[in-house]
């Protein structure tokens, strides 16, 4: 079983309990194991009990995803959650983002400064993303004072390569329950507050201007959606494309339906 799963599976016979004990970490699913032990020594699959443990790092990566998912409180701590949540999970760092990847390191690597002995452990590693209330500070340090919920621009130099714009500009101006979920899941706060915040801000730095503007095509994306459903809601209470082409500045209702097949990405019914 070994050979086959891919990983260092070990078993011993206790004979106070009258059965087989296979142990491994990560790996194959508890179910795969027995389902395996069921069809190559049925006879003996009443006897064999299967114990898969998790890694450091796989522990650690089943909490940033509940975290990620806003699952982490459905059981009563967060270590069981991440046992149930990775249940039915084979190999689960082989699942693993590159960045989730990064994460659990960073999560480890500070783990060990929180214990005696200076070693990555996931206990501590869980206790510290319930101390921050999440995952955001794997992306981005924490405010430099008790209440200054503004990020250094300089603090975010060391993430900002790791960060998309929106996550760069939610770090640094989120605030309210938009500062709870980016702490909490590392939830990106909208895109149109996201630019609104940088325009609003006078000491906004090329940086951060950058970051706003690769927000745009965003923007008109979602300005274009709006767009082309308010055109629908006109059209389906009974409004034609001349009256459409005149609420969008005076086109002509070709040019209204042209524009809307546009927005739609298919070409619309021109009809009256």
């Amino acid at each position: 079983m070994s050979k086959t799963y891919g990983c260092a599976i070990t078993a011993e016979y206790y004979d106070h309990k009258k059965r087989w004990e296979l142990r491994w970490h990560d790996g194959p699913t508890a179910a795969t194991v027995l389902a395996a032990v069921g069809r190559q020594i049925p006879e003996h699959r009443e006897i064999v009990y299967a114990a898969r443990y998790f890694s450091d790092e796989a522990m650690v990566l089943a909490a940033i995803r509940l975290y990620a998912t806003g699952k982490e409180s459905e059981y009563y701590s967060l270590g069981y959650a991440a046992e149930r949540f990775l249940e039915d999970v084979a190999d689960p760092m082989s699942t693993a983002t590159e960045r989730e990847a990064a994460m659990v390191d960073q999560a480890l690597d500070a783990s060990a400064g929180t214990n005696q002995w200076g070693t990555r452990e996931w206990r501590d590693a869980l206790e510290l993303l319930t101390l921050h209330g999440g995952i955001g500070w794997l992306l981005a340090p924490p405010p430099p004072a008790e209440g200054d919920y503004r990020f250094e621009v300089d603090a975010l130099s060391a993430a900002a390569p790791s960060l998309a714009p929106l996550e760069r500009l939610t770090a640094r101006y989120a605030r309210g329950e938009d500062l709870l979920a980016w702490r909490r899941g590392a939830t990106t706060m909208p895109v149109r507050a996201a630019v609104d915040a940088v325009l609003g801000d006078p000491e906004a730095d090329k940086a951060a201007v950058v970051a706003a503007l690769e927000l745009v095509p965003l923007l008109q994306a979602e300005l274009d959606a709006r767009t082309a459903d308010l055109i629908d809601l006109v059209r389906a209470g009974g409004g034609s494309w001349a009256e459409v082409g005149r609420a969008m500045g005076g086109i002509t209702k070709q040019s209204a339906a042209a524009k809307y097949g546009v927005l739609r990405g298919a070409r619309p019914l021109t009809g009256g």
